[in-house]
């Protein structure tokens, strides 16, 4: 309904509100439309400054129309399909680890079921390892594997936190320092929070940050 309504010429604005504007974003570049990223937390300031007393889905829409025609805005990034299967097979490495986690503590303290946990525990540390072969096996061959083979060089990385590291640099961008040919290399990257998401692209400048 959207592409019917909308004429080619004029691009889409989208904020990144995950699964839904991604599959929005997808439908629109697929029908040969021009997407654009509005990032959130300056989109979110443009629209309180133009509309400071309502709130609706309409009056957003509008909104990020004005932000997209008062801002130069870059192409809404979509991951390749290579990418989206890596992200979502440590999506679900990590649950599985989640689970276990809760689970081990759960038999340590409930010892009149730690009979009844402890083959879900075992079955459960088996489809870890086995999501971890499918893991390497993905890497292999791929855009990722160089990265992912330098960073298990360093002392107490692993191929699934290499894995980790390489999937969220490769969802970030840094136009500055392309365009100026500049290298960029994080310091203390996991306990900082650049890599955990206790530093995130909304976070205000001076804000109170816990390291994740």
């Amino acid at each position: 309904q959207l592409l019917r309504l909308t004429p080619p010429e004029l691009p889409w604005v989208l904020e990144p509100t995950g699964a839904y504007s991604t599959q929005v974003a997808r439908w629109a570049k697929a029908a040969h439309r021009t997407v654009l990223l509005a990032p959130p937390y300056q989109a979110k300031a443009f629209l309180r400054a133009i509309t400071p007393r309502g709130k609706t889905d309409r009056l957003d829409s509008c909104g990020l129309a004005q932000y997209g025609m008062a801002i130069t805005l870059a192409p809404y990034p979509l991951k390749a399909p290579w990418m989206d299967e890596l992200d979502q097979l440590l999506a679900a490495r990590k649950g599985l680890s989640q689970a276990l986690a809760q689970l081990g503590q759960q038999e340590a303290a409930f010892t009149y079921a730690a009979g009844v946990l402890a083959p879900a525990i075992a079955a459960l540390e088996a489809q870890r390892k086995d999501l971890d072969r499918r893991i390497a096996a993905h890497l292999k061959g791929s855009r990722a594997a160089g990265p992912v083979q330098a960073l298990q060089q360093v002392p107490g990385i692993g191929p699934v936190t290499a894995a980790t590291v390489v999937s969220v640099l490769q969802q970030k961008t840094f136009p500055t320092l392309e365009e100026l040919g500049i290298g960029f290399v994080p310091y203390s990257p996991l306990g900082k929070g650049f890599l955990t998401g206790a530093i995130t692209a909304n976070q205000k400048a001076g804000a109170k940050m816990t390291p994740g």
